[in-house]
């Protein structure tokens, strides 16, 4: 607070009929005065009382001020997963893991693209599936939290990623481009991948690389004779395709081939 008075005048401060503080005017009549900060919040209504010789008091004109309650220092959000520099691939890039405070909105951005909002829990901890597929390369994850309003209270130290592109699985060659009703088709792809085997649009079923990335199918027995476009896909949790083989043109007989790759026919 400033103002002026009588130089050298005394001058007391009140908060109503609270005395706040007591100062002296300068040679100029100028005063400045802080405000305590133990005043509470809310209303106030600040009055300035020049003191006379004669002991009477000339006050100023109330000042109503309002104190804000002090608004509670956010708390800064972490990811704990993934940690900084982790390879993931574009089919599975699981899930991004972290605390902030209980009952917070969370949002997970991808550099300034939100990719979605999720609310801590009473323990603070929160969890985000990332979407699939996410383009290849340099990620760099943030989880900000938002105050009342809906802006930007607190941000995360920034986690940066790498996504691997799914590679694309194989059909092994297939012998005189035929198979029998039931063989096994064989093919290659990333170890773990999960492959969606179709003949044309026609999903017949699932496969799933091994360790070493060989992957078996046997062509269902209720597949008819006839010429069959088979591919095999990797498709991520919505049904989009992520890579996939090129087709391969066979034909199917009545009786049972050996299978692509060398392998038996199936039962």
């Amino acid at each position: 607070m400033t103002g002026s008075a009588p130089p050298g005048g005394k001058l007391q401060i009140l908060d109503g009929d609270k005395l706040l503080g007591e100062i002296t005017a300068d040679s100029s009549g100028q005063w400045s005065w802080g405000l305590p900060a133990s005043l509470a919040s809310g209303a106030h209504s600040l009055i300035v009382k020049a003191l006379l010789s004669d002991g009477k008091a000339i006050a100023s004109s109330p000042l109503n001020i309002t104190i804000e309650a002090p608004r509670p220092t956010p708390i800064a959000p972490a990811i704990n997963n993934p940690i900084a520099g982790a390879i993931l691939t574009a089919d599975k890039p699981g899930d991004v893991v972290g605390i902030a405070a209980p009952g917070s909105k969370v949002q997970i951005m991808d550099g300034d693209k939100l990719l979605g909002e999720v609310i801590a829990d009473s323990n603070g901890r929160w969890s985000f599936g990332l979407p699939s597929p996410l383009t290849a390369g340099t990620h760099t994850l943030n989880a900000v939290v938002l105050d009342a309003s809906g802006k930007e209270a607190a941000r995360s130290p920034a986690v940066s990623i790498e996504i691997k592109s799914v590679e694309a699985p194989t059909i092994l060659p297939i012998a005189n481009g035929q198979l029998g009703i039931g063989s096994v088709v064989k093919g290659k792809a990333q170890p773990g991948s999960v492959m969606s085997i179709f003949d044309g649009d026609k999903l017949l079923g699932t496969a799933t690389a091994g360790a070493d990335g060989v992957w078996e199918f046997a062509l269902p027995k209720s597949l008819q004779a006839g010429v069959a476009n088979l591919r095999a896909a990797i498709l991520n949790s919505t049904g989009a395709v992520l890579s996939q083989s090129e087709v391969t043109r066979i034909q199917i007989i009545p009786s049972v081939l050996p299978a692509s790759g060398g392998d038996k026919p199936g039962p």
